[in-house]
């Protein structure tokens, strides 16, 4: 099954089940039972066919089951599973929580992500240049801040071209939170204005004295 932003269920299976039982084993809690759902959250996530959750019910001897899956417990009450995403829209997982006599209901909606561009305001003309430039960041390795800024065909579109960093290009267009590039005379793609910065145009040095071709028994020269 395919699964988009499920990346918080590889660090809980890497916690959960990276070493052998034998070796690390997982501490038992027997506390009160609960549901604590640590993903998703309230925010929009990209999802295909199925989505990670994870999170706790309180105790190793208390069971879970989501839309009726039962779902495997740990010793200190942590789980960790794909599901499918149920039809309907918004889609809602069910789970419930038990431990004897307590029975725990959780109704959780699952907010998709937007897959269309958000409306942005009108474009007004521009007439600048600017150096392609991300921002410095300390959460990104240096191999991720050196990478192409990807030009998009309309403002938070889908995306177009790579262009490298430093590059000058001149401004045509913009709206409040980005800029259109002109690459040719045909084509233009819209960058956020946080991978930019003002600059003047790169001047070509002009060519010293004049050109003169001569030619030798073997290849032509200036």
């Amino acid at each position: 099954m395919k699964a988009l932003g499920s990346l918080p269920v590889v660090v809980a299976s890497a916690l959960l089940a990276g070493c052998s039982p034998q070796e690390f084993p997982i501490p038992a809690a027997d506390g009160p039972l609960s549901l604590q759902i640590r993903y998703p959250t309230e925010e929009p996530v990209w999802v295909t066919d199925s989505i990670s959750v994870w999170g706790t019910i309180g105790s190793g001897k208390a069971r879970l089951r989501i839309d009726g899956r039962s779902i495997r417990v740990e010793p200190d009450g942590g789980f960790a599973t794909f599901v499918p995403i149920p039809p309907g829209d918004p889609p809602t997982l069910e789970l419930e929580a038990s431990k004897g006599d307590s029975v725990i209901h959780r109704t959780l909606p699952i907010t998709r992500a937007r897959s269309t561009p958000l409306q942005s305001a009108e474009p007004r003309p521009a007439a600048r240049w600017v150096r392609l430039s991300r921002p410095p960041s300390d959460t990104v390795d240096a191999a991720t801040q050196a990478r192409p800024i990807y030009g998009r065909w309309t403002p938070g579109g889908a995306l177009a071209l790579p262009i490298p960093q430093e590059v000058r290009l001149p401004v045509d267009a913009e709206t409040p939170g980005d800029l259109r590039l002109r690459l040719a005379r045909d084509v233009a793609v819209w960058i956020s204005r946080t991978d930019a910065e003002d600059v003047s145009p790169r001047l070509v040095p002009p060519l010293v004295g004049s050109p003169r071709l001569t030619q030798s028994a073997t290849s032509s020269v200036f």
